[in-house]
């Protein structure tokens, strides 16, 4: 006499357990005293170290806007992603990166920092992402800033 199928074993040529999620945040932080230091060569150094540290992390980058005194990138994590880790780590080694790869930038700054010590975040609805997208761009090519700065987060 056999055992009758569980109910796993019933389900299983007919479902997978399948999750497909993204978490979008605009995050922002600006450059040690604000200085507007990351221009030319400087601001094409940071896209491209940012979406090095990104790929190498597994993360995606959906767009950085580089700015002269500050960055903005908006990042796309898996639910199991912290975010403020992922912030941290893409900050700690891109200035690394950064002050390695250019080190005059730590005359232009006075120092061995490159970022401030803050930074700002918020989440952005996937209905909303394809906006921000063109907003950031539109910000990066020097058209009028409009205030993107994320909720919550003063700007001194």
């Amino acid at each position: 006499m056999s055992a009758a199928p569980s109910f796993a074993e019933t389900l299983a040529p007919h479902w997978a357990p399948l999750c497909v999620s993204r978490l979008h945040y605009h995050v922002t932080w600006p450059t040690r005293g604000r200085k507007s230091v990351l221009t030319g060569r400087r601001a094409d150094a940071v896209r491209s170290a940012l979406q090095l540290l990104a790929r190498e992390r597994g993360v995606k980058l959906e767009t950085v806007a580089v700015l002269a005194d500050r960055v903005h990138v908006i990042l796309s994590l898996r639910p199991t992603d912290c975010a403020a880790s992922v912030v941290r780590e893409l900050r700690g080694r891109s200035a690394l990166a950064l002050l390695r790869e250019l080190p005059e930038l730590r005359v232009a700054l006075g120092g061995n920092l490159l970022w401030g010590e803050t930074y700002g975040i918020s989440t952005v609805s996937p209905g909303k992402l394809a906006q921000r997208l063109s907003r950031l761009a539109r910000l990066e090519s020097g058209e009028p800033e409009v205030s993107l700065t994320p909720a919550g987060c003063s700007r001194r």
